[in-house]
């Protein structure tokens, strides 16, 4: 039987949707893409924000409705958690739509070979928390399973490496403690065994990823996470890079910060910011100071030249004055981060109503004005990420190839170029030259001068170490897979 994968989140919920991935592959189920038909499908929900929640429902309603070919959806993850009356909602659609809760996600491959097989019915999940305390009470049974010596992966050619899973910071906006539980760390053995099995792979690069990455610690092999990234780096061969995908500045230590000029150690990290303002901050009880931040942003330009650090920013936050919103935007402007994820605040359910703290006379940002503010900081980012590109001219960069674009699509990535609305890939030579998504106005400079070479060219979609995403043009007659590595310049 055949199944299509559906993914919305953060890169652990990408880990472990791999796992089932691979756990259904090895039980003769073929995964196939977004595109062909499937008989089930598997969406991995997310609510981190306001927007993720109305993206998970939209996927599953519109899964739902394909009933010409689709037997069953299979629903998980944080969002079909928390998501009060969803069985409700799904109840007149076509299609049977199974909700499996987070404690159950590492037997998702069985639950869906027995339901198919119609030996057992799966009771399914119905979210109905009366209270956050609730919620995460029930979701500390959750394991921080789909943990396997995973060293094969369907839907990335850079390999995820879960080692932590939940949170128990509770920032006044976020319910995502409620949907994951408290913090549980992999056991640094485990951890080491697939490391070896990836390096044995030669895998281009290793993300390491987590719900709170920082606060890891293996009590039984006295490992935190500064020494957990120093005995993976020990081991790594070959070609074989590590990533850390996000980390929060309140877990940041001194011994994590010695680390970062190893140069098998990728020179990009997500350092979430939310607000550089510390009454903000105080409030979202995120537990760093700006003046925190700015010394962890010195440390980490200082460790490698044109360091790259991106982060999250969340506008409109309830008594977010003009005057702050100001500061805000300055702050970021001279930062020197080089792109911003930006999140309009939302009033979440579960979450820590963040209103209720607000007194009567303190502002109250509008939703237009929220709007106008998320609008200027994603525009910022742009600028940001322009700026970053261009300190990166003349230096070479490790380029990872995510996607060879097939013959078929050839024409429609040409057009693109042509008209400027993607990243502008181009060959000269024995050079590789890498334009990013970023610096589309010199691209589009250079792209008129090598139009020839468009019907000759190999195009190829990646990821640099710098965080630069862009495509590269190869000539035609070139042996590239997903997966390879490129010295590129920009």
């Amino acid at each position: 039987m055949r199944f299509s994968a559906y993914n919305l989140g953060c890169k652990v919920n990408q880990a472990e949707l791999e796992s089932i991935c691979l756990a259904l592959s090895q039980k003769g189920y073929t995964l196939v893409s977004k595109k062909e038909r499937s008989d089930f499908a598997i969406i991995n929900t997310c609510t981190v924000t306001q927007k993720a929640d109305t993206k998970s429902f939209a996927l599953i309603r519109s899964l739902a409705s394909q009933s010409d070919y689709l037997r069953y959806v299979f629903i998980t993850g944080c969002y079909s958690e928390l998501e009060r009356g969803l069985n409700q909602k799904l109840a007149g659609y076509p299609v049977k739509c199974l909700i499996v809760r987070q404690r159950d996600k590492a037997k998702l491959a069985t639950i869906i070979e027995k339901t198919l097989a119609s030996e057992f019915g799966y009771a399914g999940f119905e979210s109905n928390y009366e209270s956050r305390w609730q919620a995460f009470k029930e979701s500390r049974n959750y394991s921080a399973g789909l943990v396997s010596q995973q060293d094969l992966f369907f839907m990335h050619t850079r390999a995820f490496l879960k080692v932590q899973d939940g949170c128990k910071a509770f920032c006044s906006y976020c319910r995502i403690p409620y949907a994951r539980g408290a913090p549980i760390s992999r056991p640094f053995e485990n951890i080491m065994q697939q490391v070896g099995l990836l390096v044995k792979k030669n895998m281009s690069e290793i993300i390491l990823c987590g719900i709170n990455i920082g606060v890891y610690f293996d009590r039984k092999a006295g490992m935190n996470f500064a020494g957990l990234v120093r005995e993976l780096l020990s081991r790594l061969t070959g070609n074989t890079q590590l990533r850390i995908s996000s980390i929060e500045p309140q877990s940041i230590s001194e011994d994590f910060l010695d680390v970062l000029d190893d140069p098998r150690l990728v020179p990009h990290i997500h350092l979430p910011l939310q607000s550089p303002v510390n009454r903000i901050l105080k409030r979202m009880r995120r537990r760093y100071t700006k003046e925190v931040f700015s010394r962890l942003l010195a440390s980490f330009f200082g460790a490698k030249k044109n360091f790259a650090v991106t982060s999250d920013v969340m506008t409109g936050y309830p008594s977010e004055t003009p005057e702050e919103f100001q500061e805000s935007y300055e702050f970021i402007q001279k930062s020197g981060l080089s792109g911003l994820h930006v999140f309009p605040y939302s009033s979440r359910p579960l979450s820590d109503e963040a209103e209720v703290f607000q007194q009567k006379n303190e502002y109250k940002v509008s939703a237009i004005e929220k709007k106008e503010r998320a609008s200027k900081l994603r525009s910022l980012s742009k600028e940001l990420a322009l700026c970053h590109a261009r300190k990166l001219r003349g230096v070479a960069q490790r380029f990872i190839v995510e996607q060879v674009i097939e013959d078929s699509q050839s024409a429609t990535w040409q057009a693109n170029i042509s008209s400027s609305k993607a990243a502008l890939p181009l060959f000269n030579g024995s050079e590789n030259w890498l334009f990013s998504l970023a610096d589309k106005e010199e691209a589009a400079k250079k792209a008129e001068k090598l139009k020839a070479n468009y019907n000759e060219a190999l195009f190829c979609k990646g990821i640099t170490n710098y965080y630069q995403h862009g495509f590269l043009a190869l000539p035609k007659d070139k042996a590239v897979r997903s997966g390879d590595i490129f010295s590129v310049y920009l």
